[in-house]
């Protein structure tokens, strides 16, 4: 995962899809898509609610708010596990890390 140190940030973007998100959800999404870039499985990540609260600094109820806004105002893909893990997902980077291994199984 070394290769890719950074990526991209679109202002637009960010505005559209968070501009009906609270400040604190905001800035757990900062936090989050910065963990999900550095996931083994880039722009995916499964953890349980304590997890998901370590990684953001909150408590575990402040967490759960902020998951469920995800899903309301679908910013992110989130999926309950029936073992209670939480997986979110960043649909630009899923697509942008599927298109990435696609052009390098090409160029090979």
């Amino acid at each position: 995962m070394g290769k890719n140190p950074a990526f991209l940030y679109y202002p637009g973007d960010w505005s559209r899809d968070t501009a009906t998100l609270s400040l604190s959800t905001k800035g757990a999404w900062a936090d989050i898509i910065g963990a999900l870039h550095w996931a083994q499985n880039r722009g995916t990540l499964t953890k349980s609610l304590v997890g998901w609260a370590r990684l953001i600094r909150a408590t575990v109820e402040q967490t759960g708010v902020v998951i469920n806004e995800f899903e309301a105002e679908k910013v992110a893909d989130v999926k309950r596990e029936p073992n209670g893990d939480i997986t979110i997902a960043c649909r630009r980077m899923v697509r942008e890390e599927t298109e990435r291994r696609q052009n390098v199984e090409r160029q090979r």
